[in-house]
């Protein structure tokens, strides 16, 4: 959720400050260049690097360096590796039971779960940014290699190659002849339009949903404030947005997405799931009238916090059970060698959903 391309400078300093520091980064070459000059006298003259590998390999890395910042300025790279391991991830599920995919989508819900809270934990202990902003790194890089080592093993166990073996194609007919023989119709080649044309109404309602969600969340439900803010009780100053905003909004996501994971509804009826996501628009409207500051234009109609909680708790849960009830239902209305596809179509829908919502959001807070 949070974008480092782009962060400002740790304030503080002054002009003369941040200049007798830059002076200082600068003489720093100059100052450690006659202590390198004992240390390669010690090497024989075989065992040294010449001067102009040393000298060209180095600017080289320096400008290569330069170059790939250069280009990262204006290039958002936040979500790229995310994408991609995300649609795979998709792909992947689509071929196992949904428990499986509940699981996986349960998951990602988690995982703003666990956000939440550190960051409830950091105001409480009064963390220093430098120093939340290091532990939220150290755990995502453990997070992150341990999901990459259970990958790994996951892909060499047997329950794992057997769901991703290619299944023999439903339509797939057998044809028997008089003396016993049976021989098989020819396989048609995947066919992407007929994938569409099958889950093309999941499609739009997991965009409706996540369109509707990002134009709000967390643009909007960030800026709403207590009604008690500024009279001197912590829970209304300080832990009000990450609780309830985060937390809160967060658990009711991945209750959700459990919930549909034991009971799925509607099962066969793709334009009931669409209206249901058309249906949760009233959030936009509901969630920009709530107290949310500061505002220019409309006016304030719910400044009730518990009105504002409830809103958010209804808000997220249907959020995850739309969600996941749809990754459930995809694979189920397409053949067994059109699972990973499809279900990779349906985190490109997510992903467009999500680029368009928080495209919106910039207007919706201007709207207020």
């Amino acid at each position: 959720m949070y974008s480092i391309n782009r962060r400002p400078l740790l304030g503080g300093a002054s002009d003369s400050e941040f200049e007798d520091d830059l002076e200082t980064e600068v003489d720093d070459p100059n100052v450690t260049i006659p202590d390198e000059k004992p240390f390669l006298k010690s090497y024989e003259p075989h065992d040294k690097i010449s001067l102009t590998v040393r000298m060209v390999g180095s600017q080289c890395t320096i400008l290569l360096l330069f170059i790939m910042t250069t280009i990262f300025v204006e290039m958002d790279t936040d979500k790229s590796a995310s994408a991609i391991f995300g649609g795979s991830l998709m792909g992947i599920v689509g071929k196992f039971s949904p428990k499986y995919i509940t699981a996986m989508s349960g998951g990602q819900a988690l995982g703003g779960i666990f956000t939440a809270l550190a960051e409830v934990c950091s105001l409480w202990i009064g963390a220093s940014p430098v120093l939340s902003g290091l532990v939220y790194f150290i755990i995502g890089d453990i997070v992150l290699l341990l999901s990459l080592i259970a990958y790994v093993v996951l892909e060499r166990a047997p329950f794992f190659k057997h769901h991703m073996i290619e299944k023999v194609p439903d339509h797939l007919k057998s044809d028997y002849s008089i003396n016993g023989e049976v021989s098989f119709s020819a396989n048609p080649s995947m066919s992407y339009t007929r994938i569409i044309k099958r889950i093309w109404h999941y499609g739009v309602s997991i965009f409706l949903v996540f369109f509707i969600s990002l134009a709000v969340y967390p643009a909007i439900t960030v800026l709403v404030e207590s009604q008690y803010k500024g009279k001197g009780h912590a829970w209304n100053d300080i832990y009000f947005v990450p609780v309830v905003t985060y937390l809160i909004f967060s658990t009711g996501d991945y209750a959700g997405r459990v919930l549909s994971g034991i009971f799925q509804w509607p099962k066969d009826n793709p334009w009931l799931v669409m209206f249901m996501s058309v249906a949760r628009s009233v959030f936009i409207p509901v969630l920009m009238f709530c107290n949310a500051q500061p505002r220019h234009h409309l006016p304030v109609y719910i400044h009730n916090d518990i009105y504002y909680i409830l809103i958010t708790i209804v808000f997220a849960v249907t959020n995850g059970y739309l969600c996941n009830l749809m990754f459930i239902l995809v694979p189920t209305i397409v053949d067994s060698q059109e699972k990973e596809v499809a279900s990779a179509m349906m985190g490109a829908f997510l992903g467009i959903g999500l680029a368009s919502g928080a495209s919106l959001s910039l207007y919706m807070v201007k709207a207020l």
